[in-house]
């Protein structure tokens, strides 16, 4: 199974790279994208970078919606430097950020085609904080940048 998914998502990718011709504005197959979100899952397993550990986890909330039926999903990843999890949310447990867009830009954020803070520059995706690890000093802005930065630096892609 994890070899054909690996095999799906490298068709779905690379046909947006060639069609995307470097400017990152093609769409992708709304076929690919809904067969790619139960595997993306497995991505981060096999990007994963370690750092030192934290003090306490950050915890991402994705919140993905899709134009199509099948095409959206909701999860927590918490990351602790050297490990993470990824779970369904708890209405128990408040996330650090909350990233809320469609499944392609997931996608493509996810797979390294998009930065995550060029796709919330540019609208295609909505971060929120709900967090109490956010230091007085830091504007909710900077906190969500920063974080966002991490998230990238923990799983970049290959």
């Amino acid at each position: 199974d994890s070899y054909l998914d690996l095999r799906i998502q490298e068709m779905v990718i690379h046909d947006w790279d060639m069609r995307s011709g470097g400017t990152g504005q093609a769409a992708m197959d709304a076929d690919g994208v809904i067969a790619l979100l139960p595997g993306s899952e497995m991505w981060y397993q096999l990007c994963f970078r370690p750092t030192a550990s934290l003090t306490q986890p950050i915890v991402y909330r994705f919140e993905v919606a899709g134009e199509t039926a099948g095409a959206g999903l909701r999860h927590d990843v918490s990351v602790s430097g050297d490990d993470f999890t990824v779970s369904q949310p708890s209405d128990a447990k408040a996330a650090d950020l909350t990233l809320s867009c469609s499944a392609e830009t997931y996608l493509l954020c996810l797979y390294g085609r998009v930065e995550w803070t060029a796709a919330q520059q540019d609208g295609r995706l909505v971060v929120r904080s709900d967090s109490d690890q956010r230091p007085d000093s830091e504007t909710e802005e900077t906190f969500n940048k920063n974080n966002l930065i991490r998230f990238h630096e923990w799983f970049g892609g290959l």
